[in-house]
């Protein structure tokens, strides 16, 4: 989970991870006991032959400073399994909206 300026940035992972349609959702709020109102497209999902399934959303601050996020796909874009590898990338909130620069 995110906070700035107010507002509440929920991050989470759905579908299940060996499909090549996991991807993360975000849902905002106010109060951090919610309600939560999720965004109608996924903030992080597969794009054809460049990235496939990324989820676990994790966030920090590097040491220069800059917003990052961690998080997993497949390491074989073309095909279902459970076999993963890490990413790192920049992370951006503008207009009220989370924004992971994944691609």
């Amino acid at each position: 989970m995110v906070y700035k300026d107010g507002t509440y940035f929920l991050t989470y992972s759905a579908n299940n991870h060996r499909d090549i349609n996991y991807c993360g959702g975000l849902a905002k709020s106010k109060n951090i006991l919610g309600p939560y109102v999720k965004n109608k497209e996924p903030i992080a999902k597969r794009i054809e032959g460049v990235i496939s399934s990324p989820g676990h959303f994790s966030y920090f601050y590097d040491l220069k400073g800059d917003f990052k996020c961690v998080y997993h796909i497949l390491s074989n874009i073309k095909q279902n399994t459970s076999d993963r590898r890490a990413c790192i990338s920049s992370v951006y909130i503008e207009n009220n909206e989370l924004i992971i620069d994944y691609k």
